[in-house]
């Protein structure tokens, strides 16, 4: 449980204290009465804690899945249309706008290899399309992935994907440990934060599309896929 839970808790102790001051303050009359004192510290203190709680918000740091940001279901299901016209080879039909890096590659002797700077550990995907031609050039381009939870996006998701065209290596590797592990969630209105759920029922399940890593190597080129990674490698 996060501090902003205890947000509503503060306000209905608040005011029970404030009604409890009032209560004793007046126990000899007849009739409970608020005072014009009262009157203006209730709303001063409920103030407070709004703003008190606002404070928190910003300067407390909170898991790593908040940040997010809403979207809409047709603009996801465009995403997912670009997605399968990329793993299909369909390139050229592919929206440019997912396209967040694209860059050209020289090798020496001919040869190419990919592979992850940690064994087994491969944060993209990678389609490989064999054009005809002798070319000591490769044209490589990075589709965005994406990481939704219900009506929110995860942002920043790809800004931790590294990698690293040198000589005839593509090397390829995460800068950090992604946090995002919850098959199901639920949403803390207050807090902005998502938390695992604590039933199928009440949660909501996450969509992940890892990027992709489009790569046009000539067949003049001779490529070579590390043994861990094959499974994420689609040739053409």
């Amino acid at each position: 449980m996060n501090i902003g839970s205890f947000i509503p808790l503060i306000l209905v102790v608040l005011l029970t204290y404030g009604l409890v001051q009032m209560a004793k303050r007046n126990k000899t009359r007849s009739k409970l009465r608020i005072s014009r004192k009262m009157v203006f510290y209730i709303p001063v203190g409920y103030l407070l804690v709004l703003i008190i709680s606002t404070a928190i918000l910003y300067l407390v740091p909170v898991n790593e899945d908040s940040k997010l940001q809403t979207v809409e279901q047709s603009f996801i299901d465009m995403y997912n249309d670009n997605y399968l016209l990329l793993h299909e080879g369909k390139l050229d039909a592919v929206n440019p706008a997912f396209i967040i890096r694209q860059w050209h590659q020289g090798v020496t002797n001919q040869k190419l290899l990919v592979k992850p700077r940690t064994l087994g550990k491969m944060p993209v995907l990678i389609v490989i399309e064999r054009i005809p031609g002798y070319s000591d050039t490769i044209d490589s381009f990075l589709f965005e992935g994406k990481l939704v939870m219900g009506d929110y996006e995860v942002k920043g998701y790809n800004d931790d994907v590294v990698i690293s065209p040198k000589a005839n290596e593509l090397t390829i590797w995460n800068k950090g440990d992604r946090s995002y592990k919850m098959a199901y969630f639920q949403y803390d209105m207050i807090m902005t934060q998502f938390t695992s759920g604590t039933s199928y029922d009440n949660s909501h399940s996450t969509e992940e599309w890892l990027p992709t890593l489009y790569l046009k190597i000539p067949e003049s080129i001779e490529v070579t896929i590390d043994e861990g990674i094959k499974e994420q490698v689609t040739e053409l």
